[in-house]
């Protein structure tokens, strides 16, 4: 089986963009970008707490990690209660 292929005036140089061209890259970029949002969607929305923690815990946490008893948790300080909390 051969194929021939015939060029007639009609069709447009190989390096010409058409309106057709145009058309075809707009809706493939919004495909793409459409497809990319919906990953992001998808991923944040399935991110979820584990489990609750109530104010009444972290305050006790933040009491037992602030070693210096100033009010504040320094870097090492907040580096180990993140830690034991897991979300480090």
């Amino acid at each position: 089986m051969q194929v021939y292929l015939v060029a007639s005036r009609l069709t447009p140089q190989s390096n010409t963009t058409t309106s057709l061209t145009r058309l075809y890259i707009v809706s493939f970029s919004l495909a793409a970008i459409g497809v990319i949002i919906a990953i992001i969607n998808t991923a944040l929305n399935s991110v979820q707490a584990s489990e609750k923690i109530s104010e009444d815990v972290l305050e006790k946490w933040f009491v037992h990690f602030d070693k210096d008893r100033n009010g504040l948790l320094n870097r090492d300080e907040a580096r180990a209660c993140l830690s034991a909390l897991g979300l480090v």
